[in-house]
Formats: structure tokens, C-alpha cells, sequence
């Protein structure tokens, strides 16, 4: 998942901003990995409904190929 995520993520002021592609959400926090965090919150929820999935070369049609919960997500970023 933290490919996808990166992908469709802009970082700049040293990974303290991280703005959406799209434009849906962007994040600015004192350090880059509270930024970090509060993007992948809105990151995962936007991926679940689909949004990234044109971005992704995903299937468009298809809202998630297998639905995860938050709590599943945030453990795909820390284990790999």
C-alpha cells in the first residue's frame, strides 16, 4: 500500500506538506511524520471509496478489489 500511497501524494517542505494529486485533501504538520500520518488517514479513506483507483491503473468500476479496514491499511504501511 505505501507505493500507492506514494504515488498519489506530492511532499515538499521537507515531507512536512503532503497534498493529494488530485487535489481532495493536502496536510501540513510540524514534523513529516505527523504529516505523514494525518495523509494516510485521508489517503485511505479517499482509496476505499475508489477515488486513486484511475491514478493507479486500477479498475475503475471496481471500488476496491478487497475492501480493507483502516486498522488493516495502517498495518500494510508498517510492515512493508
Amino acid at each position: 500500500m505505501r507505493d500507492y500511497f506514494d504515488k498519489c501524494v506530492v511532499r515538499s517542505l521537507k515531507g512536512r506538506r503532503i497534498t493529494c494529486k488530485l487535489g481532495l485533501w493536502s496536510v501540513q504538520a510540524p514534523t513529516a511524520e505527523q504529516a505523514d500520518s494525518e495523509a494516510r488517514h485521508y489517503w485511505i479513506q479517499y482509496y476505499d471509496d475508489g477515488e486513486y483507483h484511475k491514478l493507479l491503473g486500477l479498475p475503475v468500476d471496481v471500488k476496491s478489489a478487497c475492501p480493507m479496514t483502516q486498522k488493516h491499511m495502517q498495518n500494510d504501511f508498517t510492515t512493508g
